[in-house]
């Protein structure tokens, strides 16, 4: 949607925002009040994105830092450790360990702090990152910005008497004295990305003049002013897709007209030749940058601050021609202020989005996941692609049942070599949570007509209810062959009513 003269447009786009949406019944995990930060790592080092996210503290309720653990499939198990957190939460590898950890501040000072990763989803103290960092609206990127291989902090103040800096890791979780690069007007938004032809991370800044790119030139910066759009946020995307990074530049309108959205393109050097200008929805609030359906391109993830469009979250994929198509519109109906983050949460390929925020009144507390079919488009359950081999290694098992979709009871049907000890099959609904355990019997020894081992075909029934013999109502279902704790293998199914 480039820009526009015509203003019957903008209001076809709000009736278009307000009365076309698809609402969803998403996968939804509950979190302490006020969540303000969202980050995804792979916490315990199994292969699979986890959920971190931060929660500040009410009244009845103390800060907490809530870690939802993958289990490879797009459910999550919560576990909400009670730690200070204050107004940002990255998590990434600070120290010399594999593991990733979780960085904050606190209100001590309002001092840089991290929590260590202790590797059996616990977390340590909070060691002191830098001490003289003070202000409550400093906030954070990371990149390696000296090529050595580890995590540097690239902080900033927003707001008036801007600043920002480098905390350099020395590889062990310690951080060198910063070094400070002040602007003269009020920053609003800060981005890392490679813009020029050398090597390293270069910084983005926006301010009250203009955009300000400061180009990488260890171990001083090079200041340059690109373009004179005033601006509120600053991003580096490869819009094009021609391995350059771009700068992206959004602008708020005043009521009643499209926000702009400014892509200057970079020209391999550094330097910008055309630029494209396109329009989004008046009042929206970008919350993600990513590649959606796998074409190179990245695509906008926003949300809307006027009207009944709190509700609403939408995605716009890449035209591949310097333009954005009509936006998807996806009705959570919460919070009134979203934030989130893109990995692909159910391993199908596919970036999904993890979604939480705040209502104003306190009344949603939640995660939501919203899952990539591969085109785009995202819908509430996972998208794994179930494999029918065991996922531990050098065990072959085999997990199906029938009739699928079914009403009201359905056979599983199951396969195992000799050795399997404590089978059971779990089956969890789309939300992550537990819903029935079948007791199956392990398989006896056997021998085929050529005599080797063969997998034993055995079958249980589940009559849709749980564990309590409850009736359980429509929808997918997952289920997966456990064995002592360990998952063998999962599948899907739909109970129709």
């Amino acid at each position: 949607m480039k820009i526009s003269r015509f203003n019957w447009k903008l209001l076809l786009t709000i009736l278009v925002s307000l009365f076309s949406f698809i609402e969803l019944y998403c996968s939804e995990y509950l979190v302490p009040r006020q969540a303000r930060a969202i980050d995804y790592a792979d916490i315990d080092l199994d292969n699979d994105m986890d959920i971190v996210v931060s929660c500040y503290y009410t009244n009845t309720i103390p800060d907490t830092i809530a870690i939802l653990l993958n289990d490879g499939t797009g459910l999550f198990s919560v576990n909400n450790l009670q730690k200070e957190t204050l107004h940002f939460l990255k998590c990434f590898k600070v120290d010399n360990d594999d593991l990733p950890d979780l960085v904050t501040k606190i209100l001590e000072d309002y001092q840089f702090v991290y929590y260590h990763n202790n590797g059996d989803g616990s977390f340590g103290e909070a060691i002191l990152i830098h001490s003289t960092l003070s202000d409550h609206y400093e906030k954070i990127s990371v990149a390696d910005i000296n090529n050595d291989g580890d995590n540097d902090i690239v902080f900033w103040k927003s707001g008036f008497d801007p600043y920002w800096g480098i905390l350099h890791n020395n590889g062990y979780g310690g951080f060198t004295e910063n070094v400070y690069y002040t602007a003269e007007t009020i920053a609003m938004g800060l981005d890392v990305g490679k813009i020029n032809d050398d090597e390293y991370d270069d910084v983005l800044l926006t301010t009250g003049e203009g955009p300000l790119i400061f180009y990488n030139d260890l171990p001083y910066f090079i200041e340059s002013v690109p373009d004179s759009f005033i601006c509120s946020n600053i991003y580096s995307l490869d819009m094009d897709n021609d391995g350059n990074n771009d700068v992206g530049l959004y602008q708020f309108q005043s009521a009643g007209e499209f926000d702009k959205f400014k892509i200057l393109y970079n020209s391999g050097d550094g330097t910008f030749a055309d630029a494209d200008t396109i329009m989004v929805s008046w009042g929206s609030i970008i919350t993600d940058i990513n590649d959606f359906n796998n074409d190179g391109y990245p695509d906008l993830v926003y949300f809307m601050t006027v009207g009944s469009a709190f509700e609403l979250i939408y995605v716009m994929l890449n035209d591949q021609n310097g333009d954005f198509l009509e936006p998807a519109c996806y009705n959570l109906g919460y919070p009134t202020y979203f934030i989130s983050c893109t990995a692909d949460f159910d391993n199908n390929g596919y970036n999904d989005l993890a979604i939480t925020g705040y209502n104003v009144d306190f009344t949603h507390d939640g995660v939501s996941l919203l899952f990539n079919d591969g085109t785009g488009n995202f819908v509430e359950e996972p998208q794994a692609n179930f494999s029918e081999e065991c996922k531990i290694e050098n065990v072959k098992c085999k997990i199906n049942n029938y009739p699928n979709p079914f009403n009201p009871v359905t056979t599983i049907s199951y396969e195992l070599p000799y050795g399997v000890a404590k089978p059971i099959i779990e089956i969890f609904n789309i939300k992550g949570e537990h819903i029935r355990e079948l007791k199956i019997d392990p398989p006896s020894f056997h021998y085929g007509a050529t005599g080797n081992e063969e997998l034993r075909t055995n079958s249980v029934v589940w009559d849709g209810t749980d564990n309590y013999r409850n009736q359980v109502s429509s929808g997918v279902y997952l289920y997966r062959l456990v064995d002592d704790g360990n998952v063998l293998t999962s599948q899907k199914m739909i109970l129709m009513k």
